[in-house]
C-alpha cells in the first residue's frame, strides 16, 4: 500500500511533533529553563522546512508549505520528518541559549572550527552524518544532534567513525553539562 506524501504541515501535526521532541530533550538532559521561553511557530510558507532566529525572541519557525518539502515530494526522495526538522531546530536553539559551550575549544576540536563558521567541506560520510552537515559547523552540530536525539544517544553503526564519534562525545558531554546546569538552576515543567 502506498502512503500519501504530505507537503503541508498542520498546526496539530506541529504541536504533536514538538511535544514529542520536547520530551526527548527532557529525557536526554538537554532541556533547561532557558529553552522554556522559545516559541515554535507555524508560518505559511518558506524555502526551508524550518529555521531558528538567533536574535530577538529566538523563535523556531516551521513552514506549513515549504519549497524543500515540495522538492522532496516531486523527486520522490525520502521525506524529512517533522520531528527531525524540530530536533535540528532545537539544536540551534540550544546553541543560541548556551553559547559558552559552543565557544569552547572542545566544540572547535569536535566540529573542526568555531560554531557559526560558514566554511563548508566536501561531504564525506566518515566525517558528516548528512550532506547538509558539511555546509557549516553550526549545521554539522544541528544535524549530528538531530541523530543523537533520534537514536536516544546510541551511535548508529553507519556513523561509527572516529570523527563522528568525537562529535557524538561532545553532545554527550553537553548533556551532562546541562544536567548539572539544571541542578544549579532548578525549574519544573510538565507536558500534557
Amino acid at each position: 500500500m502506498k502512503t500519501k506524501r504530505r507537503t503541508v504541515v498542520t498546526l496539530d501535526q506541529l504541536n504533536r511533533a514538538n511535544q514529542s521532541v520536547m520530551r526527548e530533550l527532557m529525557a536526554l538532559g538537554f532541556w533547561t529553563h532557558r529553552l522554556h521561553h522559545i516559541q515554535v511557530w507555524l508560518v505559511p510558507r518558506g524555502n526551508a522546512h524550518g529555521w531558528q532566529w538567533y536574535e530577538g525572541d529566538r523563535s523556531i519557525c516551521i513552514a506549513s508549505f515549504s519549497k524543500a518539502r515540495l522538492k522532496e515530494a516531486l523527486a520522490r526522495k525520502k521525506r524529512t520528518t517533522l520531528r527531525d526538522v524540530l530536533r535540528h531546530e532545537w539544536a540551534h536553539a540550544i546553541a543560541s541559549v548556551h553559547r559558552a559551550a559552543f565557544r569552547s575549544q572542545r566544540f572547535k576540536q569536535a566540529f573542526g572550527g568555531p560554531h557559526g563558521w560558514d566554511f563548508s567541506w566536501i561531504y564525506d560520510p566518515d566525517h558528516h552524518v548528512s550532506t547538509y552537515a558539511s555546509t557549516a559547523t553550526s549545521e554539522d552540530f544541528a544535524e549530528t544532534f538531530m541523530f543523537y536525539l533520534k537514536h536516544r544517544g546510541r551511535l548508529p553503526t553507519r556513523f561509527n567513525t572516529p570523527v563522528i564519534r568525537r562529535k557524538w562525545r561532545f553532545i554527550a558531554a553537553l548533556s551532562r553539562r546541562l544536567r548539572l546546569y539544571r541542578q544549579t538552576y532548578p525549574f519544573s515543567l510538565s507536558l500534557a
